[in-house]
C-alpha cells in the first residue's frame, strides 16, 4: 500500500488525507508529523519496502495517570501509529492505595528497565504535584536519573513524539523531545489557521 497524498487548497493550507483514517491533517504545521507516519509506519512515497525497528537499544515508555486517561491516550496513539513495543501504562483508581499503587508502579519501572538493555524509561504522567507523578518521583530517587525520567503534563503530541524518537535518542535527549512536543502540540487553531 501506498502513502497517497489528497492536497487540496483550503484557506491556502495544504491538507493531506492519512491513508489509515482518511483524516485530513494540516501539511505545512505538521510536517515532521508526517515524515513519522510515512517512515515509522513502513510506507515510503511511491515505495513499497518496509522497514522494521529495532527494538534493542531503545528508550522504554511508561504513562502514569490518573483514571483511564493512560489507556485512552494509548487509544489514540495505536490509531494513529500502530501498537507500539516496550510500552506500558499504569493507572491510579478511585479507591486504590497509594502503597499498592507505589508497589505496582515499582514492579513496572524495574521490569521496563530491564527490558530496556539499559537504555532507561520515559515516564510521562498527567499532572505535576498529583500521587502518580510523587510516586515516580519516589521511584526516581532510588533508582537514580540515569536509570529514569519522567515528563509531566502528558498529551498526543508528546506521546507521538518519543514513540516515534526514542529508538534514535537516549534518555536524556528524549526527555528534552518530549518537553519540546509537549509545548508545541499547543495551537490556537484562531490564531494559526485564521489570524
Amino acid at each position: 500500500m501506498q502513502l497517497v497524498w489528497q492536497c487540496q487548497d483550503v484557506l491556502s493550507i495544504a491538507f493531506v488525507s492519512h491513508p489509515f483514517t482518511e483524516a485530513k491533517i494540516p501539511l505545512n504545521t505538521h510536517r515532521k508529523f508526517l515524515s513519522t507516519l510515512q517512515f515509522r509506519r513502513g510506507y515510503y512515497l511511491n515505495n513499497q519496502r518496509s522497514t522494521e525497528r529495532d527494538e534493542h537499544q531503545m528508550v522504554n515508555i511508561l504513562l502514569v495517570t490518573h483514571g483511564e486517561f493512560a489507556q485512552g491516550i494509548t487509544s489514540a496513539l495505536t490509531l494513529i501509529m500502530g501498537e507500539a513495543k516496550g510500552y506500558a501504562t499504569v493507572s491510579l483508581n478511585i479507591g486504590q492505595s497509594p502503597d499498592a499503587f507505589l508497589d505496582e508502579l515499582t514492579m513496572k519501572v524495574h521490569s521496563l528497565y530491564e527490558d530496556s538493555e539499559g537504555s532507561g524509561v520515559l515516564v510521562l504522567t498527567d499532572l505535576f504535584g498529583g500521587t502518580p507523578c510523587n510516586c515516580i518521583a519516589r521511584i526516581m530517587n532510588e533508582m537514580g536519573t540515569k536509570k529514569i525520567r519522567c515528563v509531566t503534563g502528558l498529551n498526543l503530541p508528546m506521546l507521538i513524539e518519543v514513540v516515534s524518537d526514542r529508538d534514535e535518542q537516549d534518555l536524556p535527549h528524549l526527555e528534552e523531545t518530549a518537553l519540546a512536543a509537549g509545548g508545541k502540540g499547543m495551537v490556537s487553531l484562531a490564531e494559526k489557521i485564521f489570524g
